[in-house]
């Protein structure tokens, strides 16, 4: 398979090896006279070079796992490593937990993105959320509206752009240019689909991620929505 992305994925080097993108909960790495290799449910993936250099994986889409490495010789007087990455430990919880008013209704791990899903609901007003636990760096953040139309007049995307023209919190015209102008945002932006409006957001700086959070959640549950703004969208 070709390379995942366009920077190294594990670096060899100094004994410590950084995979950022993982093939599973749990993988073993060695090193031979070919170079590094991973193994993981019998399956054997070969990344070119060797300890003290850069070297590149070249499958898997998980992220964010740190492996420490020790090499030694083996009896063949071949360079080894052994290696051990799991998923990264999250609070347990059980069918029935309640966080914040939130019901815990399904959890499910899914191995391809070393990833702990768990779908909430919210006991008063049956708000679904989604919650995808991983070691990525980059948090992110979407709130989901269905939308579904009466007519071809556009008016979700009306809504969707209106919503975010200030807030109860944040009475500034333009808070969504704002945040793309001051944040340490890695995404942000807002969807208009045939049957729902989505607002997504995310940044790998906590403080930051968690602003952008309060930000649009004030924009698309208390917005100015003016006739002005209306009439300018």
């Amino acid at each position: 398979d070709p390379p995942t992305d366009s920077g190294p994925l594990l670096d060899a080097g100094r004994n410590t090896v950084m995979l950022r993108r993982l093939f599973g909960t749990r993988m073993i790495g060695f090193v031979t006279g070919g170079g590094l290799g991973l193994k993981r449910a019998g399956r054997s993936v070969r990344v070119r070079g060797f300890l003290g250099s850069s070297v590149r994986a070249s499958h898997g889409p998980a992220r964010g796992v740190r492996w420490s490495a020790t090499p030694s010789v083996g009896a063949a007087g071949v360079a080894e490593v052994k290696m051990v990455a799991t998923a990264p430990q999250v609070i347990p919880r059980k069918i029935g937990d309640v966080v914040e008013d939130f019901e815990l209704v399904r959890e499910e791990f899914v191995s391809e993105y070393a990833s702990q899903a768990r779908l909430w609901k919210h006991k008063k007003t049956g708000t679904e959320l989604l919650s995808v636990l991983n070691g990525d760096e980059n948090k992110t953040f979407g709130i989901v509206f269905r939308t579904p139309p009466k007519d071809s007049t556009g008016v979700p995307h009306i809504l969707e752009h209106s919503v975010l023209c200030g807030s109860k919190k944040y009475p500034v015209k333009e808070p969504f240019v704002e945040l793309i102008k001051s944040s340490l945002n890695t995404f942000l932006n807002a969807f208009t689909f045939p049957d729902k409006t989505c607002y997504p957001v995310a940044s790998c700086n906590e403080q930051d991620f968690y602003n952008l959070v309060d930000v649009y959640m004030d924009a698309v549950l208390h917005p100015a929505m003016t006739p002005d703004t209306l009439r300018q969208e």
